[in-house]
């Protein structure tokens, strides 16, 4: 669950044997343990002791990682990544003054329900985009995304890419989060865009949209979510089945993700994989070395995969520094009536 937020270096720790942090409780106990249950219960503590070390050093050297330059939108983003570690935890991280919510305890198997995100978006009224902000996707979104197409933006949350979207031209923009609470903070924020609408509404059942409504299908980390929650496959299942359901023939599906090839290509190529043309690109995390150097590759020429799934020699599946474009483009059908009575709509 963490390497899908931000955590690409939690599985490079270096564990320091007997340092200290105020978020670990002592090792040291005077409990006789006299039973094999209470020996039992002694190794479990220990067990949990152990864990939470590991997630409190991996937490510090995210935020040492994170945190090097100094902008406001890194200091943001390590917040974040703490409050992450936090849910794991079921506790605080007080070396980083943050506190878990109480929705927060219940970890990321809770993130495919709703009540998980009202609290959390109760706790957290600010703005947030995760991974990549409109500067970085524009390049993609212009060349992908005609300025009249009808987009939806799937766990749109706080983000403000739509709104981005819409300074730069876009005329249509449908916005659906499983979260009521946020999504009214974002109808009252957006009263006077009539380009943005929003609606509470689980995307693996889109049942209010007809077949083949949408132009272009916009996800930054949505699905990634579904697959930190429970029933994982399933969820991410339904949802694509939904996604490829209210696009119009020709349509396009935007997935920005922390899955390289390996591990996302395999839930685009099911059974219905004719129904996709699938292209990839990747782009550079912010605040990474990758992004404070010049780009040495064009970011809107697509990647080539290997049969493997693997990448070109230019590129390295397991460099943390990239996040990956898959543009999923729907195959053309021949006008005809839909199964719900819908006329399709023109492809782009």
């Amino acid at each position: 669950q963490l390497h899908t937020f931000e955590s690409h270096w939690i599985h490079r720790l270096v564990i320091v044997p007997g340092e200290s942090c105020p978020c670990i409780p002592s090792t040291h106990t005077h409990t006789h343990t006299h039973t094999h249950r209470e020996r039992e219960r002694e190794r479990e503590r220990e067990r949990e002791r152990e864990r939470r070390r590991l997630l409190c050093f991996g937490t510090r050297i995210l935020l040492a990682f994170h945190g090097r330059g100094g902008s406001s939108n890194n200091e943001v983003k390590c917040r974040h990544l703490c409050v992450l570690i936090c849910e794991l935890l079921g506790s605080c991280l007080p070396c980083f003054g943050v506190r878990g919510s109480k929705a927060m305890t219940r970890g990321p198997q809770a993130y495919g329900e709703a009540s998980y995100w009202d609290e959390r978006y109760k706790q957290d009224g600010g703005s947030f985009d995760w991974y990549q902000q409109f500067s970085g996707l524009a390049p993609l979104l212009q060349k992908y995304i005609p300025k009249t197409s009808r987009v939806l933006m799937v766990g749109c949350g706080n983000a403000i890419l739509s709104e981005d979207m819409v300074q730069d031209g876009y005329q249509e923009i449908v916005n659906v989060d499983i979260s009521s609470v946020v999504i009214e903070a974002m109808q009252k924020k957006y009263k006077d865009f009539p380009q943005l609408k929003y609606m509470t509404m689980d995307v693996r059942d889109m049942s209010s949209f007809a077949d083949h409504e949408f132009d272009f299908v916009i996800d930054k980390g949505m699905l990634d979510s579904l697959m930190c929650g429970s029933s994982a496959q399933l969820s991410a299942a339904k949802m694509l089945e939904e996604v490829r359901r209210v696009l119009k023939p020709g349509g396009g599906y935007m997935l920005i993700t922390y899955g390289d090839p390996r591990v996302r290509l395999p839930h685009l190529k099911t059974q219905e994989s004719n129904i996709w043309t699938v292209l990839l690109h990747v782009l550079p995390k912010p605040g990474s070395k990758r992004a404070s150097e010049k780009c040495t590759w064009d970011v809107t020429a697509p990647i080539p995969v290997q049969e493997d799934d693997g990448f070109s020699k230019a590129y390295s599946v397991d460099d943390p520094d990239l996040h990956y474009v898959y543009i999923c483009v729907k195959a053309q059908e021949p006008a005809k009536a839909s199964s719900k009575g819908v006329k399709h709509g023109k492809g782009k």
